[in-house]
């Protein structure tokens, strides 16, 4: 339920038109779980 709610946050940007892709939006959090899942890959 958590994630859920915390990747609506991370939509609001992309559904607001002001970016492609949540984790290309300055100020959101997205940005840091993209580079999470990043490392967990190598």
């Amino acid at each position: 339920m958590i994630d859920q709610r915390i990747n609506y946050v991370h939509e609001n940007s992309v559904r607001a038109m002001i970016v492609e892709n949540a984790e290309d939006y300055l100020f959101s959090s997205a940005r840091i779980k993209d580079r999470r899942s990043q490392i967990m890959h190598l």
